[in-house]
């Protein structure tokens, strides 16, 4: 597997995604989506496409996105290799007839999947991460240093410097005035 394009901190990688579709049994939807499979690498290039149909289902190759690694983003990509089950996060959008679902961004982070539940207009679906974008997400962060963990400094006691002391003390070294001197 290779990345499509990688530099200055980021990779990409070209994934086609299949979903199907199944007749609801709840009174609030006619249709259930839902994601089935991840092609490495992408799919066809004409999308939607039919793949398999029957009596209440249909699955369908939605078409192809890119995974977009970044190195700002490493921590998010390590909580969810680290998890039980780590997966690929497909946001889905409503088409324009209102009718169908199709996939409209992909990623491994679960703070930048969590960002499209709030407006309630996507979904979000997981899959099962396969093992080569496995891989090649741990190869990426191999290749990045990991976040430092966050320390609190212990705060020292100020003093003032001999510059400060002949200039009044610190507030004027920052462009502070004190009352009565200009």
């Amino acid at each position: 597997m290779e990345a499509l394009t990688e530099g200055a901190g980021a990779a990409r990688l070209r994934v086609g995604v299949v979903l199907e579709r199944t007749v609801s049994a709840g009174p609030w939807a006619a249709t259930e989506w839902r994601v089935t499979d991840l092609i490495i690498g992408g799919g066809p290039e004409a999308a939607p496409q039919t793949l398999a149909a029957g009596p209440g289902w249909e699955r369908l190759y939605a078409g192809n996105l890119e995974i977009q690694l970044f190195r700002d983003a490493i921590a998010g990509y390590l909580h969810n290799l680290g998890s039980a089950q780590p997966v690929v996060y497909v946001i889905l959008r409503p088409d324009e007839e209102g009718d169908g679902m199709h996939p409209f961004h992909l990623t491994v982070c679960p703070v930048d999947a969590q960002d499209y539940l709030v407006g309630g207009a996507e979904v979000v679906e997981t899959v099962a991460m396969p093992a080569a974008i496995r891989a090649w997400l741990q190869a990426f962060i191999d290749r990045h240093p990991r976040p430092e963990p966050f320390r609190k400094r212990r705060q020292t006691a100020k003093t003032a410097t001999t510059d400060e002391a002949a200039n009044g003390g610190g507030p004027q070294a920052c462009g502070v005035a004190r009352e009565g001197r200009r």
